[in-house]
């Protein structure tokens, strides 16, 4: 009788340590449990927060190009085009899953942007080839869209446009500046129907205008290149300040 007590104590205790246990790392969880800001990720590998100077995490989302195998799941991306269009084109899958494609991660909220203002903070932490951060705009239901980037390879920033699963620079800004790693700097895309202008704030000579041959109304994003490790906060749409 005294053994039974003693087992049925013994299972009551380790019941009420499992339960202990599940509810903090239930409360752990949710703490745990960052923000994207608002994107989400459709090509490449990403992960939701990013990590801040204290060791904490903060909303915004991470490029991790060295853990992505370089495949992607055509459900996956079918399902993501039906959100963001309403209907899965071939064209979108074809794209996102052929060899050239670059990641990328959509924002939300923004359906379809024509002119305004597209700004994001950047954190180059990493990569094989370069160290790239890019905003993507003008992205259409083919899967096709334009970006503007910098990296550390060129030491500028750039205007580029994927279509039929190939990448194609447009222009590439004059100045140079090997921008420094692990810390923050600001993107800034301005798309004024047909003129855009990309941009590296506090850095004037990392300015580039580029007239397309027409307006790309569409969804926009992040775009970064294959083994990028890149972390991003702070993406902002806003509209153009019109003037008399």
């Amino acid at each position: 009788m005294t053994h039974s007590l003693l087992r049925m104590a013994r299972r009551g205790s380790a019941l009420v340590l499992l339960l202990t246990a599940a509810s903090a790392n239930s409360a752990l969880g949710a703490q745990a449990a960052p923000s994207t800001g608002g994107l989400t990720a459709a090509v490449g590998h990403w992960t939701a927060g990013v990590r801040n100077a204290a060791g904490g995490m903060e909303a915004g989302i991470s490029a991790d190009g060295e853990r992505w195998n370089g495949r992607s799941d055509a459900a996956q991306i079918a399902a993501l085009a039906r959100k963001w269009f309403g209907a899965a084109d071939s064209s979108f899958v074809a794209n996102a899953m052929s060899n050239g494609a670059f990641p990328f991660a959509v924002h939300e909220a923004t359906t379809s942007f024509g002119d305004g203002v597209l700004a994001v903070d950047f954190r180059l932490d990493g990569g094989k080839s370069d160290q790239f951060a890019g905003i993507m705009f003008g992205l259409s239901a083919r899967g096709e869209y334009y970006a503007g980037r910098y990296n550390t390879k060129d030491g500028n920033v750039a205007i580029w446009t994927f279509a039929n699963g190939e990448r194609r620079v447009l222009a590439k800004g004059t100045g140079e500046k090997q921008l420094p790693l692990g810390v923050w700097h600001r993107l800034e895309v301005r798309v004024r129907g047909r003129e855009v202008q990309v941009s590296v704030a506090g850095h004037p000579e990392l300015t580039l205008t580029h007239a397309l041959e027409s307006p790309v109304p569409g969804r926009v994003g992040l775009w970064v290149k294959r083994d990028a490790v890149t972390a991003f906060r702070n993406y902002g749409v806003s509209p153009v300040r019109k003037t008399n």
